[in-house]
């Protein structure tokens, strides 16, 4: 069974085309990688939500994944920072696209 990964990244202030961009390239180096990761532009959230409104969507999806991949330019996101702390809190392992290769990332979980 693959190990669910949840992405984190920069969403509010980008081109939607960028973020959606940023999200599937990381979702598909962790797919490729045998990572189950969960997309949270996938979950149908409308464009116009605001980021509180998001977080109780997105938050209950965090809980369920046993890690979280924060995309580079995460620190800029309110969103993001969130979601990393509650990752941190509920001791869900994190990995940061900028620090780690997704090779050693599987490796650490499943050792």
């Amino acid at each position: 069974m693959a190990i669910k990964i949840y992405l984190a990244g920069k969403i509010s202030g980008l081109l939607k085309e960028e973020y959606l961009a940023n999200f599937e390239k990381a979702e598909k180096k962790l797919r490729s990688a045998g990572w189950e990761p969960i997309n949270p532009c996938k979950f149908g959230i409308p464009d116009n939500t605001t980021t509180a409104e998001a977080l109780k969507i997105c938050i209950p999806e965090l809980e369920k994944c046993q890690a979280i991949y924060m995309l580079s330019g995460w620190r800029y996101s309110l969103g993001a920072i969130i979601e990393h702390n509650t990752a941190k809190h509920l001791k869900i392992e994190r990995f940061y696209e900028e620090w780690h290769p997704i090779m050693y990332m599987k490796n650490r979980l499943t050792c």
